[in-house]
Parts: structure tokens; C-alpha cells; sequence
């Protein structure tokens, strides 16, 4: 028994650091990988968000044209007697502003 015990405590001798080392390698690994992964999902975060806001952008401006659209369907001489709100000021021959929404001389 004393020579098994003897050959075991020999071949454990130049082992004695290497579940620390091989403990450190898997942290710093799993570290990395984790520091790489958060970056990616922060970044698809920020894509997502540039992408609803351009969506919604889109949809306000189309929905905008519609409604004038709509509104020149309905009325072929819409553009001559109304402002339309969502248009800016128009300027008349005189001179007068005409504010949006209010009817055009």
C-alpha cells in the first residue's frame, strides 16, 4: 500500500496548479464571450429601435398623403378654396399669410 500511495503522490506532485489555470482559461473565456454577446444584443437593440422609428416615420408621412390625397379626390378644387392643416402657410397675390387649415381666398 505505502508504494501505491508512494507512485500516486509522485505523479500529483507536478500537477499542482493546473485546475486553477485550467479555471482561470474557462472564466476568461466565458467572460469574453459573454462581453461579445451583450455588445451584440445591444447593438441589434439600437437597430430595432432605428427601425421602429423609421417605420413609424414612413407610416405618418404616407397616412399624410392619403388624407390630402383623399381629400382632392373628394374635392378637385380642394387645393384652391382650403389650406390643408398639414400643409405650411401659403402667401395669396396680396401678400396675406393664410394660416393651415383655414379656407384660401
Amino acid at each position: 500500500m505505502s508504494q501505491r500511495q508512494g507512485a500516486v503522490g509522485q505523479r500529483c506532485q507536478g500537477e499542482q496548479g493546473v485546475a486553477m489555470i485550467v479555471v482561470l482559461l474557462v472564466a476568461a473565456v466565458l467572460f469574453a464571450l459573454g462581453t461579445a454577446m451583450m455588445t451584440a444584443v445591444t447593438a441589434e437593440v439600437n437597430r430595432s429601435a432605428l427601425g421602429n422609428t423609421r417605420s413609424a416615420s414612413y407610416q405618418a408621412a404616407e397616412s399624410g398623403v392619403e388624407d390630402y390625397v383623399a381629400k382632392l379626390t373628394e374635392d378637385h378644387s380642394y387645393y384652391l378654396h382650403y389650406v390643408h392643416p398639414a400643409e405650411s402657410t401659403r402667401r395669396d397675390s396680396t401678400g396675406t399669410l393664410v394660416a393651415p387649415g383655414a379656407t384660401w381666398a
